[in-house]
């Protein structure tokens, strides 16, 4: 099995080599069958990758010990999700699965390729090719997930290597080290998978708006072949960033779904640049403007994961995000150089095609920054600065160790100080978005309309923040731009809702749903901002008004915090096949009525001599209340436990926010698909 895997490697790196030579002569020659030799090799790599990833995969289901990263990842008491979720476990199983997926995805724009003849295919599938084939490089000599073990009689030492070393034998271990325990949840599971196929996604549409301004620099119809696959990563980006929020919460304790880690951030920065892309864009395609933050935003979002791939996999950073330190940094560095070079010398060689051809209406700087395009580039230009405040706060304690002993520190504050205005002039735009039209100043009705929802959501503000003693003035700006852009939206819903009867506004009930159909951008709209303004809601929430507290336990005690008692009834300790697991039992009361029981946990796993927490969450869509245990006595003449309580009010309208903003890009993508195939 390790022999047919690593064949399958070093065949797909002769298909990758030969594909690039056969593009480069078809392409200079004008030859056609070595063209077709190209796409063919293109093609070719899905089915011989596929063959490596089965070559692991069994390995890791049937938990044969013979094989270093079957024996890293897996145990015996590791159940079989987990066993498949095994291959990104690791560095070496993740390389192979992101070589894979790439894969698919040239497969899949290669076919589609063929069909059209496309004359701009040939460089960009090159491109494409040397960046499949870096990985495979790195697969094949740097980090090989086919190694074994051999045991040596002799000395009785234990050697890993891809071949027999002379005068060992093939060794197994009875049991293996198993996954990480922190990584073992569906948000862990699913946020690298979903992570890939976005950063990946972005890889096709990127060469080949490269090819596009290499051969046309002056033709722009790359906008058009390249948006969906550009909205496609979107999606997947937004769903493992959620997944990975949702992880955070459940897993590590701490009460909270972002903590800013450098690998974190590295991971934000590529979807907030891609949401710029997909601004532009639609500014583009509604004024014929935007050309330059098109191509930028679209090329800087590859460089991004090209960054965020070195900041993961180099051992840069330490994080429970990150993989270890290997020697694969080296590399990863002339690949982030090579990537950076070729896009900005491709971007300045074509920078002069990017001025706009169109006619401007003259407006005077009062009336244009009440156009929508004033509020597309003022959310295109805030986006491009959070990504490089992020950016800036990744790389300080790195430059700092090379020019000082002494490393900058960066923490949580400096992301949240400098960047949470900067999210809050997003939420206003975004709220002012339906007041707006392309190429014409708010009319005198609009206007009236804006400043009456800004007096109304200053009373409103107002009210909440007497109510809950909001001193502090950013907190009660925040929440007055949070109900002004709320109020928007429901202002622009029910005026949807009247129709036009004999020369008269009419309200129509039925009009308030129908306004919205799946054929129309203007559901997956309202979704997209609808959702971004529910997670501002749950992000304000726990921000501003989380609590958090220590109490100490002993059965039938009872304690209040925050509107609720907690009542603790007892602790048990039982033993798993990995380790023990120390379950607590509290009951919720609120009002004097029981509500629910929560079971917050410790689980210790043996092997990796680590202690995991299991939250225990009261929740609904007001607050939830999350319980952490600490310390716990187990005896049954001694039982007491200390445990963290977080009062987390409105976090779940982040959660409800991110779904329903999944589902908005879905409908954005499925809508894209059906105007390239008309248009094509």
């Amino acid at each position: 099995m390790a022999t047919l895997g690593y064949s399958s490697l070093v065949f797909a790196l002769f298909a990758e080599i030969y594909g690039v030579a056969a593009l480069m002569i078809g392409s200079v020659r004008k030859s056609k069958k070595w063209l077709s030799s190209g796409r063919q090799a293109c093609l070719i790599l899905f089915p011989l990758l596929s063959i490596s990833v089965i070559a692991l995969l069994i390995p890791l289901i049937r938990k044969d010990y013979r094989f270093e990263y079957v024996f890293e990842t897996v145990n015996n008491a590791q159940p079989f999700y987990l066993r498949i979720a095994a291959l990104w476990g690791k560095q070496s199983g993740s390389l192979l699965f992101w070589t894979w997926l790439f894969s698919i995805f040239l497969f899949v724009w290669t076919l589609k390729s063929v069909k059209t003849d496309d004359p701009l295919f040939p460089t960009a599938a090159i491109l494409l090719l040397l960046n499949i084939g870096f990985f495979n490089v790195l697969n094949l000599f740097g980090s090989n997930p086919f190694n074994r073990f051999w045991l040596n009689n002799l000395n009785g030492k234990v050697y890993t290597a891809f071949s027999q070393i002379s005068g060992t034998v093939s060794y197994q271990p009875a049991d293996g080290m198993g996954m990480n325990p922190l990584l073992r949840h569906f948000g862990m599971v699913l946020h690298p998978p979903a992570l890939y196929l976005g950063f990946i996604g972005v890889f096709i549409p990127a060469a080949y708006e490269l090819s596009a301004l290499i051969h046309k620099p002056d033709h722009f119809d790359w906008i058009r072949k390249t948006h969906s696959w550009f909205l496609f990563a979107w999606i997947f980006l937004a769903i493992g960033l959620i997944l990975g929020s949702r992880w955070a919460y459940d897993v590590l304790g701490w009460g909270g779904y972002w903590g800013w880690d450098p690998v974190e951030v590295s991971a934000l920065i590529p979807f907030l640049l891609l949401t710029a892309y997909i601004h532009a864009m639609i500014g583009f395609r509604k004024t014929g403007r935007y050309k330059a933050w098109v191509a930028v935003s679209g090329l800087l979002t590859a460089l991004s994961i090209v960054f965020s791939t070195f900041v993961t996999r180099s051992g840069l950073i330490a994080s429970v995000h990150a993989f270890s330190a290997s020697p694969l940094s080296q590399y990863l560095i002339l690949y982030l150089a090579v990537s950076l070079i070729t896009v900005v010398v491709i971007l300045l060689i074509a920078r002069k095609n990017f001025a706009s051809q169109t006619v401007l209406r003259k407006l005077s700087f009062e009336q244009t920054i009440q156009t929508r395009e004033f509020f597309i580039t003022a959310m295109i230009v805030v986006l491009f600065v959070i990504a490089a405040f992020c950016l800036w706060g990744i790389l300080v304690p790195n430059i700092s160790a090379l020019f000082s002993e002494k490393t900058i520190s960066i923490g949580a504050d400096y992301y949240t100080s400098a960047t949470g205005p900067l999210f809050l002039i997003l939420v206003f735009l975004t709220g002012c978005f339906p007041l707006t039209s392309w190429g014409v100043p708010f009319t005198q009705k609009i206007r009236k309309i804006f400043f009456l929802l800004l007096a109304l959501s200053a009373v409103v503000t107002g009210w909440i923040c007497i109510n809950l003693a909001v001193t502090q003035p950013l907190r009660i700006i925040s929440i007055w731009v949070l109900v002004f852009s709320i109020s928007v939206y429901l202002f622009d819903w029910i005026d949807h809702a009247f129709v036009i009867n004999k020369d008269h506004r009419q309200f129509s009930f039925v009009r308030l749903f129908s306004q919205f159909s799946f054929r129309r951008p203007r559901l997956s709209t309202c979704l997209i901002h609808g959702s971004i303004l529910l997670m501002a809601v749950g992000i304000i929430g726990i921000e501003f008004f989380q609590k958090e507290t220590q109490f100490t336990f002993k059965p039938n005690d009872t304690r209040s915090f925050s509107g609720f008692e907690l009542t603790f009834n007892r602790v048990t300790k039982e033993d798993t096949l990995e380790g023990y697991l120390t379950t607590a039992e509290f009951d919720i009361f609120q009002n004097g009525k029981n509500i629910t029981t929560v079971y917050p946990k410790q689980k210790y796993y043996e092997t990796s001599q680590q202690m995991t927490t299991i939250p225990g969450i009261k929740s609904d869509l007001k607050d939830d209340l999350y319980l952490i245990l600490t310390d716990s006595e187990t005896s049954a003449e001694k039982q007491q436990v200390a445990v963290t309580i977080f009062y987390n009010p409105l976090i779940n309208w982040l959660w409800i926010g991110g779904i329903l903003l999944c589902l908005g890009g879905i409908l954005a993508y499925a809508t894209s698909l059906r105007k390239e195939k008309t248009s094509s």
